[in-house]
């Protein structure tokens, strides 16, 4: 693995919202999208090479299409940092 190996994501399924009965929302599905962009960035490499370790940052955003409800498109940006560690050869 290199020291910094960038990558692009790309999403896409359905959300659904179900609020508890009585206060006045309706169930909902929508179409949702993400795309996004990350990297992998090697912090640590066991001396003969079998196991390593790298913070994994990204960014999404995700887009909800929005038709079940008005004004429609919402979209949340995403961040999260991951830690992997990969093994073996």
């Amino acid at each position: 693995m290199a020291i910094f190996a960038p990558y692009v994501s790309l999403g896409a399924g359905v959300t659904h919202a179900a609020p508890p009965p009585g206060i006045g929302l309706e169930n909902r599905t929508e179409f949702m999208a993400q795309p996004g962009l990350g990297a992998f960035i090697k912090v640590w490499q066991s001396p003969h090479g079998a196991g390593s370790l790298a913070l994994r940052p990204d960014i999404k955003a995700r887009w909800t299409h929005g038709w079940a409800h008005a004004p429609g498109n919402p979209v949340d940006v995403l961040y999260t940092l991951g830690l992997t560690f990969l093994f073996g050869r």
